[in-house]
């Protein structure tokens, strides 16, 4: 079978697990090309069928466009898909897929149009921000409601999420939950170590992530406690200088570091060196959710307890007796108290959540599981369409 996977970038380090499903779906028998935008990151997730899809500034149709879409009010962003769309219908008509799999929403609504006049089955899969954030907007609520006639099938990371497609007008028929599972097998599982001493967190420095509220409550542990701490944060962003300014005016510079964006292969090594895993998301002011982030998935298969909120998909990420240690998004008195808690605990409890976590994930969110849904999906559009 030949499925040829769309995505605006690929690999950007924050997005492992399109690469994850790409290079799994092969150890499956299933073929698996890649059109993207923008080819980056080839030395750390290398994949020999990468096409780039890249346009020139000087490109006539592309500047035709963007002074018609100026002239209307329309979106500025898109004014390159009827080029890309041209590109994309030369590339299929040449490569016959029995599949075309969008990762995104806003790239499943670029290619739809081609997919129908081509006549492939077309899978559209959301992570986050494009079935939260986007949805404020007319402009993606009318889009989706065109993908939702021509998409074959839509799958979501979280029954939360497919809560959100059926809302966006999605049919509970055409969605589906396929978990955004993570390579079990090359994560190593280890026993925490005790006492808990040093917190990790891994993700994006923006509002979603709860940076803030995580270091709010870290501090009122340090107060409380008298106890030597170390909390490190991995990742960039937008809202790295806000965080700065919040560790210096609060003096929290000798126990907090900010690490910056990490290849993935030593995001996996601060897991092994950490002692508890922190990340307390929360919807953003501009409605931005998560999908079910990954790394919560890495960090329990590694054994780590994971400290986090009742935000998006993240429950249904914690086996439901871990829940014990996820607070209300925002509430920095809960998060405190639950840093409290696991730094208190006992080398038997630590011990039976880190068991826990590493159990949920395996049967939940093994990437090599969760591709073989894909692989049925695949199967059945191929052969009897939707």
């Amino acid at each position: 079978m030949h499925t040829v996977h769309f995505s605006h970038s690929f690999s950007r380090l924050s997005e492992t697990f399109i690469y994850d499903y790409v290079t799994s779906l092969q150890k499956q028998d299933v073929r698996a090309d890649i059109i993207t935008l923008n080819h980056i990151n080839s030395d750390e997730r290398p994949f020999d069928k990468v096409r780039e899809l890249s346009l020139p500034l000087w490109n006539i149709p592309r500047l035709w466009n963007i002074s018609r879409d100026m002239i209307m009010k329309r979106k500025t962003e898109v004014s390159a898909w009827p080029v890309y769309r041209n590109r994309l219908r030369k590339i299929l008509q040449k490569n016959k897929p029995d599949i075309i799999h969008a990762h995104f929403g806003p790239m499943g609504v670029l290619i739809a149009p081609v997919a129908k006049e081509l006549g492939i089955p077309l899978v559209v899969t959301f992570y986050g921000y494009d079935i939260s954030e986007l949805l404020e907007e007319e402009f993606w609520r009318k889009a989706y409601n065109d993908l939702s006639h021509t998409a074959n099938r839509v799958t979501v990371l979280s029954e939360e999420m497919k809560e959100r497609a059926e809302e966006a007008g999605f049919s509970a028929r055409q969605t589906e939950v396929v978990h955004l599972g993570t390579n079990v097998e090359s994560v190593k599982y280890r026993v925490p170590s005790t006492p808990v001493r040093r917190f990790l967190s891994v993700g994006r420095l923006s509002d979603k992530k709860g940076h803030i509220d995580s270091l709010k409550a870290f501090k009122s542990v340090l107060e409380a406690t008298n106890t030597p701490l170390v909390f490190e944060i991995i990742g960039e962003g937008e809202s790295r200088g806000k965080i700065e300014s919040f560790i210096e005016s609060h003096r929290l510079s000798k126990s907090v570091s900010l690490l910056g964006s990490m290849p993935h292969s030593q995001v996996i090594k601060k897991l092994y060196s950490a002692d508890v895993f922190v990340l307390n998301s929360k919807a953003s002011a501009s409605g931005d959710k998560e999908g079910t982030p990954t790394v919560l998935a890495e960090a329990q298969a590694a054994g780590l307890p994971c400290l986090s909120t009742y935000h998006s998909g993240i429950p249904e990420m914690i086996p439901e007796e871990n829940h014990i240690l996820l607070a209300e998004e925002g509430n920095t008195d809960q998060i405190s108290a639950n840093m409290k808690r696991i730094i208190n605990a006992s080398k038997d409890e630590i011990e039976a959540i880190s068991y826990r976590g590493r159990k949920h994930v395996e049967e939940n969110f093994n990437v090599m599981k969760e591709v073989l849904k894909f692989k049925k999906i695949y199967q059945k559009l191929s052969g009897n369409g939707f």
